[in-house]
C-alpha cells in the first residue's frame, strides 16, 4: 500500500492550505480524526505528568474499494 501524507499549513496572513488525499474523503477525514486523537492522547499525557512522548494512534480506516488502509 502506498504511503499516505496530509499536509496542513498555516501562512502568516493566516491562509490555511492542505495537500494530500482529499480527493478520497473517507481517508482524509480518518486522518484528520487519527491526527485530533493524537494531540488528545498527546496532551493528556502531558497532563499527567509523562515525558516528552508523542501518542500516535493506530487506527484502520476503511478503504471504499475493500479491505483495511492503515
Amino acid at each position: 500500500m502506498a504511503k499516505a501524507v496530509m499536509t496542513i499549513t498555516i501562512e502568516d496572513n493566516g491562509a490555511i492550505s492542505v495537500n494530500g488525499p482529499i480527493h478520497d474523503k473517507i481517508l482524509a477525514y480518518g486522518m484528520l480524526e487519527s491526527a485530533k486523537d493524537a494531540v488528545r492522547e498527546f496532551l493528556a499525557q502531558q497532563a499527567a505528568g509523562g515525558g516528552p512522548r508523542i501518542a500516535i494512534p493506530s487506527v484502520r480506516i476503511p478503504n471504499p474499494n475493500g479491505g483495511l488502509k492503515g
